[in-house]
């Protein structure tokens, strides 16, 4: 009977440890996966590229994942301009990118809204030549399917930036 309790316990702890390491390789592989996947957005900083965070309420609820806006300049779009007030089209400027960007940045800048007009989302990379510092006190521009702008409003830092880690899915 000792033979059979030690010849299980043995068993058990081959099992545990097999386990251990199966979830040792596991983290590991999720860790290389992670870093892989880390490793382009590393990059694309470098070069200067931004990814931006959005979260709009009362957009418009026709720019959906299929509006048909391929030929509407500005359609559903996400622009910052140079001017630094909403107050008038004049105040607002054109798109904010530096000359050493050969392409406007914001052309393609989209958001998809749900039916209730939410659209929370992240822009492609974007490159406009400029620190982000320097977007701060700029103007953001959302607009409708048509490419008429809705809301307008002055880019403003969060104090302190947010960070991954004070992201949490605790109430």
């Amino acid at each position: 009977a000792r033979a059979t309790a030690t010849a299980r316990a043995t068993a058990v702890a081959a099992r545990a440890t097999a386990a251990a390491m199966a979830a040792a390789t596991a983290a590991a592989a999720a860790m290389e996966a992670e870093a892989e996947a880390e490793e382009p957005a590393r990059r694309i900083q470098a070069a200067g590229y931004r990814r931006w965070f959005f979260s709009l309420k009362g957009a418009d609820p026709s720019c959906t994942s299929d509006a048909d806006i391929y030929f509407v300049p500005s359609a559903c779009g996400l622009h910052v301009f140079f001017g630094t007030s909403c107050a008038d089209s004049e105040s607002i400027g054109g798109h904010m990118y530096s000359a050493s960007v050969c392409e406007d940045p914001w052309a393609t800048v989209r958001y998809i809204a749900q039916g209730d007009g939410a659209a929370v989302g992240v822009t492609p990379g974007i490159r406009t030549g400029y620190a982000t510092s320097d977007l701060y006190g700029r103007v953001l521009v959302v607009r409708d399917v048509t490419g008429v702008p809705v809301a307008c409003t002055t880019i403003q830092q969060v104090n302190p930036p947010l960070s991954a880690s004070r992201l949490s899915s605790s109430p």
